[in-house]
């Protein structure tokens, strides 16, 4: 977890930057680099895991602007000039957060052995109550 952690904060410190789909392209590749990371700690070559890597780091890149885009514009039909704030403050936290669920669903991933199928929806599963 010490990588995810690390890449949280990375992805967070873009996140501040505010130059449109810049950030997005540039978080994409931290998280490109954290699944990289992962998959040497685990002992995996990342080539066998290249494809879900680099989709789930484009989405995850783009989520950030997309969500962090609808979330401020929303606030600032509420309260005129929130705009500026609620971006700057928002989209790091945005990021942060995406990139935590990615790395947390790999890191998932790579102690299990097994990937997100229709056969072994484990992740996605509740517990039955006592």
């Amino acid at each position: 977890m010490k990588i995810v952690k690390k890449h949280v904060l990375l992805s967070g410190g873009i996140g501040l930057i505010p130059a449109p789909f810049f950030d997005q392209v540039v978080i994409a590749g931290v998280l490109a680099k954290m699944l990289n990371d992962l998959c040497k700690l685990y002992g995996l070559e990342f080539t066998d895991h290249k494809i879900k890597a680099i989709v789930a780091s484009a989405l995850g890149g783009a989520h950030s602007g997309w969500i962090t885009y609808y979330l401020v514009n929303y606030l600032g039909k509420l309260a005129p000039g929130i705009n500026a704030v609620g971006n700057f403050v928002t989209r790091p936290i945005i990021s942060g957060a995406i990139t935590f669920a990615i790395g947390k669903l790999f890191v998932f991933h790579f102690e299990s052995g097994s990937w997100l199928r229709a056969k072994e929806p484990k992740l996605f599963q509740s517990k039955p109550a006592d």
